[in-house]
């Protein structure tokens, strides 16, 4: 994405995105407004790309298509946490799974 003075290019995307190029403009200039604290531009765009390019929920995946993705989930630095930093993983103990399933 080229920025200028009258507005910004999309020069490409990647063919996996589950989304428009306006779509991800437009969730990009929302989240610009809001300026996230602390958070580059650079990071905020890497973090709503890798958003619109995820597993919508409801999906069938295929069993080679659910290793690919754990695989490349444990390839990231952070695995644990969502681009925005939220979880997606819990763990839990196998006592605490035992209680809760009672």
């Amino acid at each position: 994405m080229a920025e200028h003075d009258d507005g910004v290019e999309v020069q490409g995307m990647p063919m996996e995105a589950n989304t428009t190029p306006e779509s991800l403009i437009r969730a990009i200039l929302d989240e610009r407004a809001a300026e996230v604290a602390g958070v580059s531009r650079e990071e905020r765009v890497a973090a709503r790309l890798a958003s619109s390019m995820a597993v919508r929920v409801g999906k069938a995946l295929k069993p080679e298509e659910m290793v690919d993705l754990v695989d490349r989930l444990f390839g990231c630095s952070t695995p644990a946490l969502d681009p925005f930093g939220r979880a997606v993983i819990i763990t839990f103990e196998t006592n605490e799974l035992e209680q809760r399933f009672r």
